[in-house]
């Protein structure tokens, strides 16, 4: 007897949705690992001939010119600051990481009771700033500050050396230093080889009875000079460069 099925049905031998599904799963299932392999590789590999892992990919390395051409143009300035007011502006600058050079010499003063050694600045109203001269605005803004030392309406370079020389005269603290403005006659150009002031270049002149070097600093119209004493010199050629 021929087994009959309703118009329209099928028997679950011709294909049943369970069946359809089951075909079409093992398809779903390779395109799907397809897709997640390719997504994978991608990843892994990048988009280069050469694998990439993302992982170890070094950071981009930032440049270091800026740094160097700022470091490459700092010069010495002379500040000019409110009276008294040498140790406060300097503490400022140093705050904001600006490297400066307050000169200060030792003196004692004399109270009624008693004696008291202490740092004097030894060009007061002054101090230097080693800057870019760029970033001249930083240092104006600090309190206290009231302008650079300018000569023609642009900020006076003090010479590296002369910087260098004037940590030399302070060396023993400054005692027997002196700033004048007054004239003083050319004199013969030296090097100290020898003694307290070892490696100091000045003139050498004879002021007030006494041998003397001494250094001009031309952008603040001033001399220092300092007593020679036991140091021992030698001679300059008229035209070195050092030569202020």
């Amino acid at each position: 007897m021929t087994e009959r099925t309703p118009k329209g049905h099928r028997t679950h031998s011709e294909g049943s949705p369970n069946t359809a599904m089951q075909e079409v799963l093992p398809e779903f299932r390779h395109a799907k690992t397809s897709f997640l392999l390719t997504f994978y590789l991608l990843l892994y590999y990048g988009h280069g001939e050469e694998p990439v892992r993302l992982q170890n990919k070094p950071l981009p390395v930032k440049s270091n010119k800026n740094k160097r051409n700022v470091k490459k143009n700092l010069q010495w300035f002379a500040v000019y600051v409110k009276a008294r007011f040498e140790r406060k502006v300097l503490a400022a600058l140093e705050q904001k990481e600006i490297e400066c050079y307050l000169p200060l010499r030792k003196e004692v003063r004399q109270w009624s009771d008693r004696k008291k050694e202490v740092e004097e600045p030894l060009i007061r109203g002054y101090l230097f700033v080693y800057i870019d001269i760029r970033f001249y605005y930083d240092v104006l803004v600090v309190p206290g500050v009231i302008k650079f030392v300018s000569f023609d309406q642009k900020p006076a370079v003090i010479p590296e050396y002369q910087i260098d020389d004037l940590k030399i005269f302070l060396r023993d603290g400054g005692r027997h230093v002196e700033v004048t403005n007054e004239y003083v006659q050319k004199g013969q150009l030296v090097r100290v080889c020898e003694g307290p002031f070892l490696d100091a270049i000045g003139e050498i002149v004879e002021l007030r009875g006494k041998k003397r070097i001494l250094m001009r600093v031309r952008a603040l119209g001033c001399v220092i000079h300092a007593e020679l004493g036991a140091n021992q010199i030698e001679l300059l050629p008229p035209d070195s460069q050092q030569n202020v």
